[in-house]
């Protein structure tokens, strides 16, 4: 399996255009391998890159640009230590976004690397004056201590970024609750590269595609968009209401001003099927003013597939993970503090003795 992996990943660098001047970040372990997954898709990225100080992590794609973050450290305190030490790798990451226009950042947000890495990538990126794109998967409800970090980064990111789209980790589980958990997670890894494939693969075949000018169009706005996806071997309009669900469940459907859909399925949707779905997507979502774009594929999986990314909202559940905005709401901090290395601070008692 790692062997075919492997050789597809070979042959498809082959012919891979060149030239698009898009950029993609995998950080970390989710990051690296929903990457690797997208690294031998059909997606326009030019240039892929993995970044941990995990060197497992950087195996999962053979190909691609690997920077590690090194360290001296045993147990990595927190994101903002994993922040101090790829101070050393800027230079580097600065001349992989020479030319860049997209820069795509992809991570999981609630653990030290991702939560880490990510603000600290996007804020290079930025400064390369290109357009930033990060997706981020937001850490399982069970996962109470990943949550602070979690909020923290993505009020972060949502600075540094020109689009932010959010994928909920506990969206995606409907088929998979007692699997083991390191199934689930390969499980969670591949089914949000294929998405965002089909979102951003070029059009070919008979298949309608979004393509990547209505997609960059679509999370572009203000606010975050939200990326789920439901399975079933129901009507399509099920997967929709399925799909849909799972927004309301992160943010309030009013607030979306801007809807892809795409569906995919072994037998192909009909017309009736697709045009029932964009209309009960605009009847959902957005107060009936919401701009819907659609795409269509064969599969070759049993089943049916929608995918569903809507864009604009203000804000979702997991503002509740950040105390700290609520704290300094409408009051600017910088945070630039926190990237530096450790700082070895007096111990209380030597400061009495002083």
């Amino acid at each position: 399996m790692r062997l075919n992996h492997s050789l597809s990943l070979l042959k498809e660098v082959r012919t891979r255009s060149t030239g698009t001047g898009i950029v993609a970040f995998g950080v970390g372990s989710a990051g690296c391998r929903i990457l690797s997954y997208l690294h031998c898709s059909n997606v326009p990225i030019e240039k892929f890159l993995y970044v941990s100080y995990d060197e497992q992590d950087l195996s999962y794609s053979p190909i691609g640009e690997k920077i590690l973050i090194k360290s001296d450290l045993h147990k990595m305190d927190s994101p903002s230590t994993i922040r101090g030490m790829a101070e050393s790798c800027k230079d580097q990451i600065r001349k992989n976004l020479v030319d860049s226009k997209y820069v795509f950042i992809v991570s999981g947000l609630g653990g030290n690397t991702g939560s880490g890495l990510s603000p600290f990538l996007a804020k290079i990126a930025k400064e390369s004056k290109a357009i930033v794109i990060s997706i981020v998967a937001m850490p399982f409800n069970f996962e109470k201590s990943k949550h602070f970090f979690a909020g923290v980064t993505l009020r972060q990111i949502r600075k540094l970024s020109d689009a932010v789209i959010i994928i909920d980790n506990d969206s995606l589980l409907e088929k998979a609750p007692k699997e083991p958990m390191l199934d689930v997670y390969a499980f969670i890894n591949k089914k949000i590269s294929t998405a965002i494939n089909k979102l951003m693969e070029s059009p070919q075949g008979k298949d309608v595609r979004i393509g990547f000018k209505k997609f960059i169009e679509t999370i572009n706005r203000e606010g975050y968009a939200i990326l789920t996806v439901c399975e079933t071997f129901e009507a399509t309009e099920q997967a929709v209401i399925g799909a849909s669900k799972s927004v309301h469940q992160i943010a309030e459907l009013n607030q979306a001003s801007s809807a892809i859909l795409f569906v995919s399925s072994h037998i192909g949707a009909s017309m009736e099927d697709v045009a029932a779905s964009v209309s009960k997507i605009s009847a959902l979502f957005g107060n009936g003013s919401i701009e819907v774009h659609y795409g269509i594929s064969k599969d070759d999986r049993q089943g049916l597939t929608a995918v569903l990314l809507t864009s604009g909202y203000k804000d979702t559940k997991f503002s509740d993970y950040d105390p700290i905005a609520k704290v300094l709401y409408n009051i600017e901090s910088d945070e630039d503090f926190d990237i530096s290395s450790r700082v070895e601070l007096p111990k209380i008692y030597d400061l009495e003795k002083s």
